[in-house]
Order: C-alpha cells, then sequence, then structure tokens
C-alpha cells in the first residue's frame, strides 16, 4: 500500500481474517499475491476494494511488526555454546534480555537478525 506504515505481516492478517484474501508471501514490509490468466476480474475488484477500505481504516496507523532498528546486540555466549544450551520459546515481545538459542531469519531477505549466543 503506498504511504502505508502497516507492516507486511499486519496487512495479511487483516486481508485473510477480514477480507478472505490469502497473499504468498509476507514479511515486515511487503506483501506479495500471484496471480494468474484463470483469475476472475472479480477477484481483483476485492483485492482493490479491500486494499482501499484498509488504507482508509489505517491512515495515519504506525506499523508494529516487529523491526531490528536500533537494537544493540551483544555476545554473551559462544555460537555453538548457545546452540547446545538447554532452551525455551518466548515471544519476539518477551526476549529482551534473554539469551538467544536460535537463529532469527525473516525471509525475505534471508538474513540473520539474531544469532545463537547473542543478547
Amino acid at each position: 500500500m503506498i504511504n502505508s506504515n502497516l507492516g507486511g505481516k499486519t496487512l495479511e492478517s487483516i486481508l485473510r481474517r477480514e477480507h478472505n484474501i490469502q497473499v504468498e508471501m509476507s514479511d515486515l514490509y511487503n506483501i506479495v499475491l500471484i496471480g494468474s490468466v484463470a483469475d476472475k476480474k472479480e477477484f481483483y475488484d476485492s483485492l482493490r476494494n479491500a486494499l482501499l477500505k484498509i488504507k482508509d481504516k489505517f491512515q495515519g496507523h504506525k506499523n508494529t511488526d516487529f523491526t531490528s532498528k536500533n537494537v544493540n546486540y551483544q555476545k554473551v555466549l559462544s555460537l555453538r555454546d548457545a546452540y547446545y544450551m538447554p532452551k525455551r520459546r518466548v515471544k519476539i515481545k518477551e526476549a529482551k534480555g534473554l539469551i538467544s538459542g536460535e537463529m532469527v531469519v525473516p525471509y525475505p531477505p534471508g538474513i540473520p537478525i539474531l544469532v545463537p549466543g547473542k543478547l
């Protein structure tokens, strides 16, 4: 969506939940939809209308999808030690101050933003 601060993951969720439209892929800032010659005009009309409704509803909304901007990571353990240590699953929003035991790699672009052993 042009001039929108709505994150790709949030937009994907809204399209699926409120408009019954499934995207191919989403990331923190984008969605991908793949069309084909078999798609009917009605689908594209409903997609356009859904996006216009979402644009109006979320005008000025701040992207609340996770972002790694301004995060300072600090190595606490070696990658090997962190990888083999006992782990527990936590939500990303609750991970502040914990040592990573696995990689966090949003795709695309597929570049790790967090690796084992970082705080």
